[in-house]
């Protein structure tokens, strides 16, 4: 066969179609001089911009569907030189605070010398009619900023690496991040969130690192422990640490072993204080660091600790972490509530707290009582009643009172029921840039803080909770233990009351109401190891809430998104928003991700933004899925896209929060049509369709099956197979995390 001449092709590109940035693969309208319409390029490509010039060596092919079009073997880029290029290259959205419009105006006075004079003398845009210094400045910046954002997509593009995480790797280092990267790109592991040991050790072998770098192998640790983290465990196993660490990095087990003893040196890895007690008086070993320009790499001898196959290892600022929360919560256990004798008095008179069952009444008095408290239970046995009567005993008697759950529909929900304003936690403890406000400096001005759904809390946030509490402060704790754990590393909840250092109550009776709840009911009998119990399909028209549907794994993706995003919806007379998919895992939650925008936010010429294998387009139902301290926006909240701009999205999160995206933090966003049932946590909705196949494997287990039905109101449809309810039901490993908090709270004394 021969193969059809390469040929080289130049133009300017008109339009982005399509681009991957995790391998470049693009679709682009390329205006070539001599032909009057654009000329379609499909293949791997630099990340190129509107009124760029490519010059391009590779093929014609005829496609039968889309006609002719340009496969590239090879593509370099280069900046327009005429002033149409110019123009719409400056106003294609990819430079701050320049538009359309300015762009125009700027080329209008500097001519096909533009981007020449924006290098040299960004300054002088003050020559342009309009331009004041403040602003004269704010967009010499700009252009500074993505010159060396150019330079950085270059540099992970010409590495095969994923060039939309260039932005962070410019807040990260600055205009200087290729040459650091160079020098360590493992540095990447530990300072920029999303890449990875795979992407360091990718450039790291691209460069021509050593297989036995001590920068490689510590951070192969390094990575080895984010992984534990993201699973949910504060600690590892030495063993498992080595395991791990020498499977990813393919290195001999004693080389890592040598690579923990460095870490354990620097303070980057800690067995927490119950085992370094056993140190040399003489303390660890100090670490010597090798300094150059700008990178410091830790070359520090092996540590002396004493180590078994069993010791757990954290990284340090988790272990610390643990450490200062459980100290802090047992300080506040030892503290002092109201007085019993008004207590008594008070739930003696309250009419309220006449209806309350006699465990309620206990847990209400014992919490009123306690510096730090405890209280859980399962779905319909009155912990929102417990709640509400409890607030009202402290507000009574006295005690100013602060509400707050860790996502905003939690807290929403916690105001309404009690009757009183409830804020997210981050919102609480006053989020900024570099960490919260309120601390041990500034405490929170309230004597008792009440915090629901507070299975969700992980370590770091419990922590952060606990060092707000005032010197008189008091803390109360509400939310089910049989729920699934934090999306973060820890299991805070569940090691409280495991333990039994701080008071708590468990609430276990039904009320008759609530028992007439399949939903309740069948939650009850998960948690117990029981198989629930549920109705057909046709059942749902007669009041049935917990409907059962069959498919195979085949088709559980398309039943469910039928179920979601139509069915449900009409049987419960609500807006398709009111129900939510849910699944166990991301790439089933993408795929129907894929089928329910195409069913309720199909394309109707409104603006969209690439984003991976599916944009997101204005309509769409989103998510974020990183705490993002300078937008103010975090993990777990979902919100409404309603503007697509150039390259800034905007999401509207409800309660007159609407947030404006620039792109580098667009890709924290996610569709929210379908979710993982560890996302959904602390949210309700009308109806929920739950995803359960065999198919699924391991995923599939007793509390997120349990979380999973508990977050409908007032219907659930699971879609699957009995044999993945069975597995479900029988399998508990999610709730074998490994953390410190159990060991601190048993050893610690005071």
């Amino acid at each position: 066969m021969v193969l059809p001449a390469s040929e080289t092709v130049t133009g300017t590109v008109e339009r982005i179609t399509f681009y991957n940035p995790e391998n470049g693969f693009s679709v682009v309208k390329l205006r070539i001089r001599g032909r009057r319409d654009p000329v379609s390029v499909v293949g791997t490509l630099p990340a190129c911009q509107p009124g760029e010039i490519l010059v391009l060596v590779g093929q014609w092919h005829i496609d039968a569907r889309h006609g002719a079009q340009f496969q590239p073997t090879n593509a370099v880029i280069s900046q327009p030189t005429d002033a149409e290029g110019i123009i719409r290259y400056l106003g294609s959205g990819l430079i701050r605070l320049i538009g359309p419009v300015l762009a125009r105006r700027i080329v209008s006075v500097f001519g096909e010398r533009t981007l020449e004079v924006l290098d040299a003398t960004p300054d002088r845009v003050r020559e342009v009619p309009g331009i004041g210094r403040r602003r004269a400045e704010a967009i010499g910046a700009a252009w500074v900023e993505h010159r060396a954002l150019r330079g950085i997509v270059a540099f992970l593009g010409a590495h095969g690496l994923d060039t939309r995480y260039a932005p962070r790797l410019l807040k990260a280092y600055g205009a200087e991040a290729p040459r650091i990267l160079a020098a360590n790109p493992y540095r990447l592991v530990a300072e920029v969130p999303g890449l990875g040991f795979a992407a360091a050790d990718h450039l790291g072998q691209d460069i021509g690192v050593r297989p036995t770098s001590p920068a490689r192998l510590q951070g192969a640790v390094h990575a080895a422990l984010l992984r534990a983290a993201e699973q949910g465990h504060t600690r590892l196993r030495r063993a498992d640490l080595v395991a791990g660490a020498a499977s990813s990095a393919g290195a001999d087990p004693a080389l890592i072993e040598a690579a923990i003893g460095q870490h354990l040196a620097a303070g980057t890895l800690s067995l927490g204080s119950a085992v370094t007690a056993a140190a040399p008086e003489t303390g660890p070993p100090v670490a010597t660091a090798v300094r150059g320009s700008t990178v410091r790499v830790f070359e520090p001898p092996t540590s002396t600790l004493p180590l078994t196959d069993d010791s757990p290892i954290g990284l340090g600022g988790l272990v610390r972490a643990e450490e200062d929360l459980v100290a802090r919560l047992l300080g506040l256990a030892r503290r002092p509530g109201l007085p019993e004798a008004e207590v008594n008095r008070w739930l003696a008179a309250d009419p309220g707290a006449h209806d309350l069952s006699e465990e309620q009444r206990i847990a209400v008095r014992d919490a009123a009582l306690a510096g730090c408290f405890v209280l859980t239970g399962g779905p319909g046995v009155g912990k929102t009643t417990t709640t509400r009567v409890l607030t009202r005993c402290l507000v009574d008697l006295g005690a100013s009172v602060a509400l707050a759950a860790p996502t905003g529909k939690a807290a929403k929900r916690l105001g309404e029921v009690v009757g009183m304003p409830a804020r997210t936690l981050h919102r609480l403890l006053g989020a900024v840039p570099k960490g919260f406000q309120h601390g041990p400096r500034d405490p929170l001005p309230f004597d008792v803080v009440i915090v629901d759904e507070t299975s969700m809390l992980d370590t770091s946030l419990a922590r952060a909770l606990a060092r707000a509490i005032g010197p008189r402060g008091r803390l109360i704790l509400v939310g089910d233990a049989d729920q699934l754990p934090s999306v973060g590393p820890g299991q805070v909840l569940r090691d409280l009351l495991s333990a039994e250092r701080v008071p708590s109550a468990r609430l276990t009776t039904v009320f008759r109401q609530a028992a007439r709840s399949r939903i309740v009911t069948n939650a009850h009998r998960i948690r117990q190891g029981l198989l629930p119990e549920f109705d057909p399909p046709p059942a749902l028209s007669a009041g049935a809430d917990c409907i059962f549907v069959p498919a195979s794994a085949a088709q559980v993706a398309a039943v469910g998104a039928r179920w979601a995003g139509d069915l449900l919806p009409r049987a419960l007379g609500v807006p398709a928003t009111e129900v939510q998919a849910l699944a166990p895992l991301t790439r089933v939650c993408q795929a129907l991700n894929s089928t329910l925008q195409e069913r309720l936010n199909p394309p109707r010429g409104q603006a969209e933004a690439a984003h991976g294998a599916l944009s997101l387009r204005v309509g769409d139902r989103v998510i974020q899925t990183r705490n993002n301290y300078d937008l103010g926006v975090f993990n777990g909240d979902t919100g409404l896209l309603v503007e697509v701009r150039g390259e800034t999205l905007t999401v509207d999160f409800g309660d007159q929060r609407r947030v404006e995206y620039p792109r580098m933090d667009a890709m924290d966003l996610e569709h929210a049509y379908c979710l993982t049932v560890h996302r959904a946590q602390g949210s309700e909705w009308a109806g929920v369709v739950l995803l359960a196949s065999s198919s699924f494997g391991p995923m599939l287990s007793r509390s997120l099956l349990y979380t999973g039905l508990t977050r409908a109101r007032r219907a659930v449809v699971v879609v699957g197979d009995a044999q993945a309810i069975a597995r479900a039901v029988a399998e508990v490993r999610d709730q074998q995390r490994l953390t410190g908090l159990p060991g601190l709270l048993a050893t610690r004394t005071e």
